[in-house]
């Protein structure tokens, strides 16, 4: 079956998602190099954030080009560097790399913050805070104000590939991501988590209200919510599985 051509961003900036069947960063000898190859593959690029975990890498960067044309070489380098090392062959991660696009300012911005919003082995904050070094932190300050980035911890929620799921990991996911420990909901919180769910992702609204037991006048509330401008909607949910 041929592969769907990737989508193209209006804005040239893309969420760049890349998930490894292995460990990535096993010692700093392999950060420096994945930091070294960043500014090789990057330099026709704008680097706006990254977030390194164990087993992927996220990157949001703006490109004038094809995204193929930056992303491949580069993460065929960090293969090629990690097999060497490390003494292994095959492929070192999954299938192709995920690309989302970015079209708003709003949507650069949400899904900057949310790269660093939990904890995780190394994330672009300390760029914004400490100076330059890797990201483009002049367009971060121009568009966003860096204080807003610090310290918005709002979660919004884009799409990536939640009907891998079952019911019981999306219930537990969105709960984390909204921080809501306890056992019973309140109407007000099923409200929001509907809203927020459906307006922004590929989750069906049917599969959110069976998940949390909302009932059709939760559902029809949702809906003359979602006629308001975007402006008015002060939550949104932006999560990526990692």
């Amino acid at each position: 079956m041929p592969r769907t051509s990737r989508k193209a961003s209006s804005t040239g900036v893309y969420h760049i998602i890349a998930r490894s069947k292995k460990r990535l960063f096993v010692s700093e000898n392999d950060t420096d190099f994945f930091f070294n190859a960043l500014i090789k593959y990057f330099y026709n690029s704008e680097l706006y954030a990254y977030r390194l975990e164990e087993k992927s890498v996220h990157l949001v960067f703006k490109t004038n080009g094809n995204v193929n044309s930056v992303i491949k070489p580069f993460l065929t380098c960090f293969a090629r560097y990690h097999n060497r090392t490390y003494l292994t062959t095959g492929e070192l991660f999954y299938d192709r790399f995920i690309s989302e696009p970015l079209e708003s300012i709003e949507d650069i911005g949400n899904c900057i913050i949310f790269l660093h919003s939990k904890n995780s082995f190394i994330t672009s904050l300390g760029e914004y805070t400490n100076g330059k070094l890797y990201c483009s932190t002049d367009y971060i300050e121009r568009n966003f104000g860096i204080d807003n980035i610090i310290n918005n911890r709002t979660p919004v929620f884009f799409h990536d590939d939640y009907a891998a799921l079952s019911d019981r990991e999306l219930k537990a996911y969105i709960l984390f991501a909204f921080s809501k420990n306890k056992k019973e909901l309140s109407y007000e919180d099923k409200r929001i988590i509907l809203e927020c769910t459906t307006s922004k992702s590929n989750l069906a609204k049917t599969r959110v209200c069976k998940i949390f037991d909302i009932n059709s006048s939760s559902s029809r509330a949702v809906k003359k919510e979602k006629n308001k401008p975007l402006q008015s909607q002060n939550r949104e949910l932006s999560v990526w599985l990692l």
